[in-house]
């Protein structure tokens, strides 16, 4: 199973916030402790294509590789999952719902937060990266040169992973899925 998993910011080499990435169903006694502590500041790290995020679940499910740093590297590289459509529409339904659900709880308690989309952790930029380490309190100045802390686990291209995939691009043609199907 997965566990939390603990990740520090140090731009300055003195400053350090540690923080928990919880996802949907993982471990609500965590999630409500957290969600409700106004000491603890709260980043939403949302994935844009849903298809990548229910196809690397899938992944992750049939070879148990939940993380990029466990120590078969290419667990889920390789693997191609068949991807049934009516799951994959009540996924997406849960997944908002999550979201949903997190953004109101806070919005309610009039809590601070920031939504981030996980595609923008990167290159060029690294602007997700700095924003999150700028509300943590450990801002990273624009001079100071930054990795890629992502190690991908499964190919990105959603056509190597996905098995029928063809079948998925016929199915989702002018639904609200469709926008999914980009690699």
């Amino acid at each position: 199973g997965r566990s939390a998993d603990l990740r520090a910011f140090g731009a300055d080499g003195e400053s350090m916030a540690t923080g928990f990435k919880l996802f949907p169903g993982h471990n609500e006694t965590i999630l409500h402790y957290c969600l409700y502590r106004r000491d603890i500041r709260k980043i939403l790290l949302v994935r844009k294509n849903a298809l990548k995020v229910y196809s690397s679940h899938l992944i992750a499910q049939h070879t148990d590789h939940w993380s990029s740093d466990q120590d078969n590297k290419s667990a889920g590289s390789h693997r191609r999952v068949h991807v049934n459509t009516k799951k994959f529409a009540r996924y997406c339904g849960f997944n908002e719902r999550f979201f949903d659900y997190l953004r109101g709880q806070l919005e309610r308690t009039g809590q601070r937060y920031i939504s981030l989309d996980f595609e923008d952790m990167g290159p060029p930029g690294f602007e997700a990266i700095r924003a999150a380490a700028e509300e943590l309190g450990c801002p990273v100045a624009e001079s100071t040169e930054l990795r890629m802390p992502i190690q991908r686990q499964n190919s990105p291209l959603l056509s190597e992973r996905i098995e029928n995939f063809a079948e998925l691009q016929k199915e989702f043609e002018a639904s609200p899925y469709e926008k999914f199907l980009t690699d």
